[in-house]
């Protein structure tokens, strides 16, 4: 996510490689041969008024890995490198900032697997308990609503509601007798008119917790100033968390219920 905050993929590529073990030594040789060039053609282009081909700039994005979008922007640095007019350095300028706004989108970042009805994201979002039990049937020792209850100090009246609406949209599901979540993902979309009870719900859980905190937990709010620089780059590596979060999230065993709130607001 570093790529998004450049204008010129020249300065991306040198601070990469200078970042790397040993400040990359080799790195100007290794990307030589994996375009199939001369290594002072790539001297040239990162340290000189030369730029690479449409073809190599492409090679070099499959050398860094770079995803689909990032593919995209990189490219897209490219063009406005080697644009002739202000006119068409202005479009890829324009162009730059609509991709690198939609990389910044949380919801760009989890890949959604349910998406819910208006009606029933209505009744899903509107108490935690929806949440929580869906997730806690995922623990292979809570099977049943009985369990569940026990565990979460619920009624279990309430805990056979809310399985009933979870079962029917699909959000859990039930085999031999044994309870089970369904659809890993939900997300909702910054838009959603869902998306202030859903914080508020969880953000209500986590003040609730605060004045029980184990020595395993964590809390921590950091009033502070910043520039609007900065503001940026912590943001960025939020974003890097949340997605490697997800990654961590989607192959770890289910064992207990937790609840990750992260706010980094400007209050003026």
């Amino acid at each position: 996510m570093e790529l998004y905050k450049y204008r010129n993929y020249k300065k991306f590529l040198n601070n990469y490689i200078e970042n790397l073990p040993k400040k990359g030594r080799g790195q100007y040789l290794k990307i030589s041969e994996f375009l199939g060039v001369h290594p002072t053609m790539v001297s040239q282009v990162l340290k000189g008024p030369k730029n690479f081909s449409e073809e190599q700039a492409y090679k070099v994005c499959e050398y860094l890995g770079l995803n689909l979008s990032e593919t995209d922007y990189f490219m897209n640095l490219l063009h406005l490198e080697k644009a002739g007019t202000m006119a068409l350095e202005d479009f890829y300028v324009r162009k730059l900032d609509i991709l690198k706004s939609k990389a910044l989108k949380v919801s760009s970042r989890i890949k959604a697997s349910k998406g819910l009805t208006e009606k029933d994201s209505s009744i899903f979002y509107s108490d935690w308990k929806y949440s929580a039990i869906r997730l806690l049937t995922s623990l292979e020792q809570l099977n049943t609503p009985e369990e569940i209850a026990e565990r979460t100090k619920l009624p279990l009246r309430d805990v056979k509601k809310v399985l009933d609406f979870l079962l029917q949209v699909g959000l859990v599901k039930s085999e031999d007798k044994s309870l089970d979540i369904g659809v890993t993902k939900t997300h909702l979309k910054a838009g959603s008119p869902f998306v202030k009870a859903h914080h508020t719900n969880w953000r209500l859980k986590a003040i609730e917790k605060s004045s029980s905190l184990s020595s395993e937990e964590l809390q921590f709010t950091g009033p502070l100033t910043i520039s609007k620089k900065d503001f940026e780059t912590i943001k960025i590596k939020i974003l890097d968390l949340i997605e490697e979060i997800g990654e961590i999230v989607e192959d770890s065993p289910a064992e207990q219920l937790s609840c990750l709130n992260i706010d980094f607001i400007n209050i003026t």
